[in-house]
């Protein structure tokens, strides 16, 4: 069910793109992507990461507990960035990202973290209780929404104003499906877990995920929006708004099984450890399927990039497939690292696995910047995701050499 919702709003989405494309220029979306990858880099952290442990929690109570402690983290942290935004940091971020015209959208920002950080507490909540279909339906109407409210506001050429508030009220219209159907059933043992006795406690017993895993995935989302900001640096927003759709459109089969696989993988592997059963063959199997099925999904796109985007999104787009032949690599081993990311939660590995993303980023930067100032944006791509792709493998063979030994410990 969970995966036919995907599908249906992948759908919705790669529908919407051609149109969009045809009455918003390049400018206008590389402002709105400047704007969604500041939101999501910090809602994507906004709970600390303890939306995980409301899945890996062996208890009821415990898994209630850390739900409450997930919405006062995110609401908390929504407000300190819109004081932060009132007392003229706005300005100041919009310095940082080059930007002027980014300064009328970033008051946005801080509805945009809540309600990204209400998804993720309710979605972990629901696959807790093998709920998929609000799930699924979270999915397609968010995709619905979204897509009917920006072509709305773009035909009333309300630029990029139109894309962000109507994004906003998506993801809030969607978030409020999935908890109404996955999280209020529950709503009982939910108040009787928010405590400021019993949070502290399960915000002490997962201290790693905010230790860790949250600064590991802040690192991974600033790894991944990088490009967005330095290319608008020394491109311009054009390139940002090419860069904004080859992502969009490159993202959407890796959203498909990411958010579909993701969390029921990671529920199976924790159930595998916890029963002291073996868990390799399982994540090697998921491995192999995942290379499979993206290397019939973007071996096209790697070939002909270009003539694939022109004659979808149009002549103005062309060189959004430049950019997607690079990227079609990048997401390949994104797709097959799914169950390492299991493997590196369920095992205790955060730590390990942050220092693989730190060291990453480091050579991210190092080639984004020494490459835009010497060579065009297709050679600054092409460097940042071949980086990736090297690192990304090499995280794939660890994270299952991790997985088999702790096997064999137990054979």
């Amino acid at each position: 069910m969970l995966s036919v919702g995907v599908a249906a709003g992948q759908a919705i989405t790669l529908l919407a793109s051609p149109v969009l494309t045809r009455l918003l220029d390049p400018q206008t979306f590389g402002l709105f992507g400047l704007f969604t990858s500041l939101a999501f880099l910090i809602g994507n952290v906004s709970s600390l990461r303890y939306d995980l442990g409301i899945v890996l929690a062996k208890g009821e109570g415990m898994a209630a507990s850390l739900w409450g402690l997930c919405i006062t983290i995110v609401f908390s942290i929504a407000a300190i960035f819109g004081l932060f935004l009132v007392s003229g940091g706005g300005d100041i971020v919009a310095r940082l990202m080059s930007s002027d015209a980014l300064t009328d959208v970033l008051p946005w920002v801080p509805l945009q973290v809540i309600s990204i950080g209400l998804f993720l507490s309710g979605s972990q909540w629901a696959t807790r209780h093998k709920v998929y279909r609000p799930q699924a339906l979270y999915q397609f109407s968010r995709a619905a929404v979204l897509a009917s409210l920006q072509i709305i506001t773009a035909f009333l050429a309300w630029g990029v104003h139109g894309l962000v508030a109507a994004q906003i009220i998506a993801f809030f219209f969607a978030a409020g499906v999935l908890i109404k159907q996955a999280v209020w059933p529950h709503r009982r043992i939910l108040m009787h877990g928010y405590s400021w006795r019993r949070m502290k406690v399960a915000a002490i017993r997962f201290r790693r995920l905010p230790q860790f895993t949250a600064p590991q995935d802040l690192l991974t989302s600033l790894t991944q929006n990088l490009p967005y900001f330095i290319l608008g640096s020394f491109f311009g927003a054009n390139v940002v708004g090419w860069y904004w759709l080859t992502i969009r459109t490159m993202q959407l089969p890796i959203n498909f099984i990411s958010q579909s696989i993701r969390q029921v993988l990671l529920q199976h592997i924790s159930a595998r450890v916890n029963n002291r059963q073996r868990a390799f063959p399982s994540a090697l199997k998921a491995s192999l399927g995942l290379a499979a099925f993206g290397g019939v999904i973007f071996s096209p796109v790697i070939a002909f990039g270009p003539y694939i985007f022109g004659f979808i999104f149009g002549d103005e787009w062309r060189e959004a497939g430049e950019y997607a032949r690079w990227v079609g690599l990048w997401m390949l081993t994104v797709l097959v690292k799914i169950p390492a990311w299991c493997i590196f939660h369920t095992y205790g590995r955060q730590k390990l696995q942050f220092i693989f993303e730190i060291l990453m980023f480091i050579c991210q930067l190092m080639a984004l910047l020494s490459i835009s100032y010497n060579y065009d944006s297709v050679y600054a791509i092409a460097g940042y995701t071949s980086i990736c792709v090297v690192f990304n493998f090499v995280m794939i063979v660890t994270a299952l050499s991790i997985a088999r030994n702790n096997d064999k410990e137990w054979s």
